[in-house]
């Protein structure tokens, strides 16, 4: 993530940040909310979702409900491909994001 996404995530009410994990966290499929917080990144250019949002609440006064999809990736190299158990676990995150996409809409059409 860069600044930028702060103006883009701004214009929403719901965001979802989705990644790879190496292990560190224990689940497989881990999902988590976020909130704005500004974190230093040894990288100048680079943000975490929560200083992304940070940035959004500064500049544009916005705060949208967030959440982290992080998926377990098993391979690092330069391939085009998934490995199989990412690949499982990249469609069930997938389909965890379509479910919650799904409810917004229905709230929304039940307003």
């Amino acid at each position: 993530l860069t600044p930028d996404h702060a103006e883009i995530i701004a214009d929403y009410d719901y965001v979802w940040f989705v990644d790879a994990h190496t292990g560190r966290v224990p689940e497989e499929l881990h999902i988590e909310a976020v909130f704005p917080e500004f974190q230093n990144s040894p990288f100048t250019h680079h943000f975490t979702p929560q200083s992304c949002l940070s940035l959004a609440r500064t500049l544009y006064h916005a705060e949208p409900t967030c959440e982290l999809i992080s998926v377990r990736g098993y391979a690092f190299g330069f391939e085009r491909q998934l490995s199989p158990e990412t690949s499982v676990l990249s469609n069930r995150a997938a389909t965890y994001l379509y479910e919650q996409i799904n409810h917004l809409i229905q709230l929304r059409h039940d307003e």
